[in-house]
């Protein structure tokens, strides 16, 4: 049987940004009785695709990056079940830059928006419906700590991170699906488009300062205004 194991000394605190990502309606494609037939090969696909959101130069050499949007490869990343976690954790919090920041969620926006087309494309080649093609994302900036475990005598090494940020990129990522796409308001991304709002009333953390797409926002609440309006307040009129 696997074993769950951390070593119990203190590690020092690192500096990162986290984002999670969780695809819409993938349980329910799980209990549809032709997922085994799809499963395994969605999940590759979808993988093979996300990973050109990351730069990889032995990867890209033969490749048109043209209409790729790309930032360094994470640090850490884990496969959830129905999406994953991504953690790009520094020594020094001056690494995390304005625009490291800008171009994680405008590689991450890019992957949510060309998505839905690409499985469109997998399901006709395929011959079936059905896929899910909608990726919900939350990314959060902070404070983690390294979860590291025994490498060897005198060794460890670091397999996971802890912390306050990665615990609200998952919030923000299931806080509201039908705005589907919220960013921590400290990250601050200088990209246009944005709407400035509070998230309020997730659970398990405190209301946060965050932007939105205003194309998501604006949708969302002409879809779910209730819903909207209890789990956003405007910081700022308008778009940025």
């Amino acid at each position: 049987m696997s074993r769950i194991h951390f070593s119990s000394q203190q590690t020092g605190l690192r500096h990162a940004v986290a984002a999670s990502f969780d695809m819409s309606g993938f349980s329910k494609f799980c209990l549809g009785p032709t997922a085994h037939a799809y499963l395994n090969r969605y999940i590759a696909s979808l993988f093979d695709l996300f990973d050109d959101a990351f730069k990889d130069w032995a990867r890209d050499f033969f490749k048109d990056t043209s209409g790729f949007t790309q930032v360094p490869r994470p640090d850490f990343s884990k496969y959830t079940g129905d999406g994953a976690i991504l953690v790009w954790a520094k020594d020094d919090a001056k690494a995390l830059t304005s625009e490291f920041c800008t171009s994680v969620v405008a590689a991450l926006r890019h992957f949510q928006q060309v998505l839905p087309a690409r499985i469109s494309s997998w399901e006709r080649e395929w011959h079936t419906h059905s896929l899910p093609k909608i990726a919900r994302f939350g990314i959060a900036i902070g404070p983690v700590h390294p979860l590291e475990t025994d490498a060897g005598p005198f060794l460890t090494e670091t397999i996971d991170y802890a912390g306050y940020p990665i615990n609200l990129a998952v919030r923000l990522q299931d806080h509201c699906p039908e705005v589907g796409f919220i960013i921590h308001g400290p990250l601050h991304p200088k990209l246009d488009g944005l709407v400035e709002l509070k998230a309020l009333k997730m659970k398990g953390s405190m209301d946060e300062p965050v932007f939105a797409f205003a194309e998501d926002y604006k949708r969302a609440t002409a879809e779910v205004p209730k819903e909207v309006k209890a789990k956003f307040c405007a910081l700022i009129t308008g778009t940025k």
